[in-house]
């Protein structure tokens, strides 16, 4: 079997050694959706990292954000932040003085960093289940 492209070679590799994840690189974004897009043809589990305004719109689905923001601990992250700004509204617009709003600013710290920690959760978890994790 003659096997032509990067990704092809990538798809092969992946698929007929020990290897569980691959990490696939090129030197440009349009080279490096190529192969994303290879790897997705042929079946293989892909995140696609990188800024998602620099990746075709037809693979944006596969990028590292994309996937995290399905995974339960990203949906609870981002619930967490949607909690923190409304921590923040209520906060600036009572009247509870100086000791409230250190209360307040003490709690939106806490839910932000626990939001951090489920991000990375989540991101863990997509690279962790993917075949091939593709960037520049």
């Amino acid at each position: 079997m003659v096997y032509r492209g990067a990704a092809s070679v990538a798809n092969f590799v992946i698929t007929n050694s020990r290897v569980k994840r691959a990490l696939v690189v090129a030197d440009s974004n349009i080279a490096v959706d190529n192969l994303a897009q290879g790897l997705i043809a042929a079946g293989l589990r892909v995140v696609r990292i990188g800024n998602p305004a620099t990746v075709r719109p037809s693979l944006r689905e596969y990028t590292l954000q994309a996937q995290a923001a399905k995974h339960p601990a990203g949906i609870a992250a981002a619930k967490l932040r949607g909690d923190v700004s409304a921590v923040s509204t209520r906060g600036a617009t009572s009247s509870g003085g100086k000791a409230q709003e250190r209360e307040v600013k003490q709690m939106k710290g806490d839910m932000w960093k626990r939001s951090e920690e489920l991000q990375k959760v989540a991101e863990d978890a997509v690279i962790s289940g993917s075949q091939a994790v593709v960037a520049t």
